[in-house]
């Protein structure tokens, strides 16, 4: 049975932006710890592009992501498509979020490969029956706050990796990258409401679904509720 490095995969990608940052818009910086940081829509504009990356990350390099129009009326909504042959390890490991980690400070919510490597193991990669032992942690972060040592800290110590090992995506509610990221999320809609009726999840092979990148607001609270309203209202699967 196929069962890939959801980390390992994910960095694939993260190589990828490294090497375009500047075409995708984004900006890299390390920390003092040896952590990178990719912000890719807290100081920058981020792209199409680079939310196409960061969806893919996000769902530990096990999907396909792609954009198309989604007619309503007279109405035209860019949208996006996702597809994966992995949805346990892409929908369930990788995009559901992980219980805030604690330590200093505000923890934002953890998602994507890294919570794989989490110890104790997070409940969605017990469940999931699912090991990873890359020695690279890939983390992504919703949030505007800047990402700082303390937090990478926490993340690296609960992936027990060593700090440098570590790359953190981000980006604000507000922005275009996060926008897409959280429309490329009906995998992870439907894996969870199948697990809350009781659906063997080991039994799904394959998932397709869509859903809208609405218009972009400036307000972090608005933003909010304007993405999780087009996935919500707006996706299907």
């Amino acid at each position: 049975m196929y069962n890939p490095s959801v980390n390992d995969q994910a960095f694939k990608i993260v190589e990828q932006v490294l090497g375009a940052a500047e075409c995708l818009a984004v900006h890299v910086s390390q920390l003092a710890n040896g952590t990178t940081v990719i912000d890719m829509g807290q100081q920058v504009a981020g792209s199409w592009l680079a939310g196409k990356y960061y969806a893919e990350i996000t769902m530990g390099g096990l999907a396909e992501v792609g954009f198309q129009p989604l007619h309503l009326g007279d109405l035209t909504l860019p949208s996006v498509h996702v597809t994966s042959a992995h949805p346990l390890l892409a929908g369930w490991v990788c995009q559901k979020h992980a219980e805030p980690l604690t330590g200093e400070g505000i923890q934002p919510i953890l998602t994507g490969p890294a919570k794989a490597l989490l110890f104790p193991p997070e409940e969605s990669v017990r469940f999931a029956g699912y090991h990873d032992d890359s020695k690279v942690a890939v983390a992504s972060f919703q949030t505007g706050e800047a990402i700082t040592r303390s937090l990478a800290d926490t993340v690296a110590h609960a992936c027990r990796i060593p700090p440098e090992n570590l790359y953190i995506v981000v980006a604000p509610t507000s922005s275009l990258v996060c926008a897409i990221q959280v429309a490329a999320r009906p995998m992870d809609q439907i894996m969870h409401r199948l697990h809350q009726e009781g659906f063997d999840l080991h039994s799904v092979r394959f998932v397709q679904g869509s859903a809208p990148v609405p218009p972009l607001v400036g307000d972090e609270v608005l933003a909010m509720g304007r993405i999780n309203d087009s996935l919500l209202y707006g996706g299907s699967v």
